[in-house]
């Protein structure tokens, strides 16, 4: 399979001397331990981090962009100084709802991903988005453009290509970023060229849908228990919520009932003309039209919605330049898989 190659290019190193086994141990239960405690902030951020925001609590997590483990600065000089290593072809990459930038890892290649390879193998400088996943997509989008246009104004003229790629929930943020970003003729967007959404649900995630319906059955029957569950479930994230129609902007939920069910306000967001967009969905099943691919498509999002193109009183969410569908995989493995990433290094080159 062609998306083995890409792990066998991967150097392979050598076993440590004998007195530094035990600071090496050290430092991999360390990492272990904070990658396990940056999860499970980021797992709380998408299940509540608006309220944790609106708390202004500690543990709500700041738009960032990452290289190699570092957070870099937002802007200014110190931005600059940062991002002095970095190409003429920059790729960042926005992770889903509850994650950090480690779900882009291989599986058992800790620091192995999309990225690495891209400036391994087409010359790519890779960085990473971590945010709080429990606000609205817009919000974050909008949080996106700035950050964005703080790179473009520190890397100048260095910076000649900009790809994003979008894992769920990512490659909304993504949409609305570029959203916003085009409406205040942010630099960034004129040197965007591609957009990859990887399992994006473009025209809503199912199981959100059905958790709607559910609570407003529950509060409907109004007995003690039935409504305490029904409030239990509301208190999902803005985000969450968002998902359920695939919401980009502000004006998709502003001034509404978010727990309203069957009732979408989708607006028409359009794609900057000169960005080229790309999507990959997935199925569980290696026969794409089996029942259960139908209704569970990857088991979080469906085919149709991950690649924009839903009923006919629905239209087209994104026009894509291309689109390829995993029989087979699973809504993470577009994440972190080897065929994947040979699908994306096709249509980045």
């Amino acid at each position: 399979m062609e998306g083995t190659q890409a792990l066998a290019r991967v150097p392979q190193t050598t076993p440590p001397e004998r007195g530094s086994q035990g600071a090496a141990l050290a430092r991999s239960v360390l990492g272990f331990f904070t990658r396990a405690a940056e999860m499970g902030v980021a797992f709380l951020n998408g299940l509540a981090g608006d309220t944790i925001a609106s708390q202004q609590s500690h543990l709500a997590i700041s738009m960032q962009m990452r290289r190699m483990g570092r957070r870099l600065p937002e802007s200014g000089p110190e931005l600059a100084e940062a991002a002095a290593d970095l190409g003429p072809k920059v790729c960042v990459m926005v992770h889903g709802l509850c994650c950090t930038e480690a779900m882009f890892d291989f599986p058992g290649k800790p620091g192995v991903n999309y990225g690495s390879l891209l400036e391994e193998e087409l010359g790519y400088s890779s960085l990473f988005v971590r945010y709080n996943t429990g606000l609205h997509i817009s919000e974050n989008g909008r949080a996106l453009s700035r950050l964005l246009d703080g790179l473009s104004e520190a890397m100048g003229s260095r910076m000649e290509k900009l790809v994003i790629i979008g894992h769920s929930q990512g490659g909304l943020v993504a949409r609305s970023a570029c959203h916003y970003g085009s409406q205040e003729r942010a630099s960034w967007v004129e040197k965007t060229e591609r957009v990859v959404l990887l399992g994006s649900p473009q025209l809503g995630a199912g199981l959100e849908k059905a958790v709607n319906v559910l609570s407003w059955v529950l509060g409907a029957v109004r007995t003690t228990a039935t409504t305490a569950v029904s409030e239990f479930l509301n208190f999902r994230s803005a985000a969450i919520k968002d998902l359920r129609f695939g919401y980009l902007v502000d004006e998709e939920w502003r001034g509404r009932d978010p727990d309203r069910p069957f009732r979408q306000n989708r607006v028409p967001v359009p794609a900057p003309d000169h960005t080229s967009h790309y999507a990959a969905a997935a199925t569980l099943t290696r026969d794409p039209d089996h029942p259960v691919s139908f209704v569970l498509g990857d088991i979080l999002v469906r085919v149709p919605s991950a690649l924009g193109c839903g009923p006919a009183d629905e239209g087209e969410r994104c026009p894509l330049s291309q689109s390829k569908v995993f029989p087979g995989y699973t809504h993470f493995d577009l994440a972190r898989h080897p065929d994947v990433y040979e699908q994306i290094k096709e249509w980045l080159s």
